[in-house]
């Protein structure tokens, strides 16, 4: 199944990859994020799905949310993207089979978080990952401040959220944001779909269910917060600061207004 932006493929029995191919970094904008869910949606009804590795045909996997689209935005239809943002992570978060991250080049904001929803990240020696959104007057909004300190604990996530430092592969590697540097992350990524595949595919759901709801126990309420903290900061003059400074390619400086 083929979109403009997004390419879903059968590789073999039962193994899916979801690739991205909005030139030239992936950047989400509404369209992407309309054929994204369209896609999710269509794998959630294919019971005989196995694995899904979510990947990208260009250089980069996502750099995070299209800005030159996003300054354009009323307050409003910022708030109903992000919903419609949140709305597709959860539903892979939620998938009842395993979810692969394919990553090389850009894994910025978004993209980081999309990350954050899969089951395993396996990326390339090039990745360069992070979480920019404090330099751009905002949060991460879509449960990055929630998956996060999950992932790599409450100090680091800190960190590299109130930083938004860029990281490479070996760091992301160190701190557990990636399970795997490879020279090929997509085949070392349907290597790992096909050892999982060889179990029963009723006790992965089951195990996967299991774990999840066991870890995230307040994911509902966590991400509640975080969309009410990243209301906080939307409406800021220094949010709008920040918008102004990308578009015209210079820093932004804050008034804490």
């Amino acid at each position: 199944m083929k979109n403009n932006l997004i390419d879903v493929e059968l590789i073999e029995d039962n193994i899916y990859v979801l690739s991205f191919n909005n030139s030239p970094v992936n950047a989400i904008s509404i369209q992407f994020l309309r054929e994204f869910n369209s896609s999710i949606n269509l794998i959630i009804k294919n019971h005989n799905a196995r694995c899904l590795i979510i990947s990208s045909k260009l250089k980069h996997f996502c750099a995070g949310a299209d800005l030159k689209e996003r300054s354009q935005f009323t307050h409003q239809e910022t708030i109903h993207f992000l919903d419609n943002l949140n709305n597709v992570f959860n539903k892979i978060d939620n998938m009842n089979i395993p979810v692969i991250a394919s990553l090389d080049g850009a894994v910025l904001g978004g993209g980081a978080e999309l990350a954050l929803c899969c089951d395993f990240r396996i990326a390339s020696q090039h990745i360069k990952i992070g979480f920019p959104e404090t330099g751009l007057g905002i949060i991460p909004g879509a449960g990055g401040t929630y998956r996060l300190p999950k992932i790599i604990g409450l100090s680091n996530a800190k960190r590299y959220i109130y930083t938004a430092n860029i990281i490479n592969s070996q760091k992301a590697l160190e701190i557990g944001l990636i399970d795997e540097i490879s020279i090929n992350p997509l085949d070392n990524s349907i290597r790992l779909a096909r050892e999982i595949k060889k179990n029963a595919p009723i006790a992965i759901n089951s195990a996967k269910k299991s774990i999840n709801n066991s870890f995230r126990l307040n994911l509902k309420k966590g991400l509640e917060v975080e969309r009410n903290a990243y209301l906080e900061t939307l409406g800021t003059k220094d949010r709008q600061e920040a918008l102004k400074a990308f578009n015209e390619k210079r820093k932004p400086i804050w008034r804490n207004e």
